[in-house]
């Protein structure tokens, strides 16, 4: 679900590129994803995700993935 978010904002982004009606809101909603996915990489505790993992499941598997 959420790689069909981005898929969207990011088409979205690209149709709206030439126009002047906008696509700015697109444009940052792709750009925080990204910076985010970079973030989790580079401050990502190897002990603290092992500790996640054993406690959560769904989210921690996501954030693993993402790695």
């Amino acid at each position: 679900m959420l790689g069909y978010w981005f898929l969207l904002q990011l088409l979205s982004a690209m149709s709206t590129m030439d126009s002047k009606a906008g696509g700015v809101a697109f444009a940052a909603h792709v750009g925080g994803f990204l910076t985010g996915i970079i973030l989790v990489k580079l401050f990502c505790d190897p002990q603290r995700l092992a500790a996640c993992t054993a406690k959560r499941g769904a989210v921690s598997k996501f954030v693993q993935r993402v790695r």
